[in-house]
């Protein structure tokens, strides 16, 4: 079986890897919060631009 991924066993290497492992961990939750606020945003918007639909569809 090959490795398609090989590890250094440098000192160095490893720490790099452990903190862009980490910093991925931190990050990855970010996309998913900043869907759940613009949803927030479009659903406290939704009243308002169903007026002015309203509004348009009258004249």
């Amino acid at each position: 079986m090959s490795n398609f991924h090989p590890r250094s066993d440098s000192p160095l290497i490893e720490r790099l890897h452990r903190t862009t492992a980490s910093l991925a961990d931190v990050l990855r939750p970010l996309p998913e919060r900043a869907r759940r606020m613009l949803h927030a945003q479009v659903n406290a918007m939704r009243p308002t631009i169903q007026q002015l639909r309203s509004r348009m569809r009258r004249r």
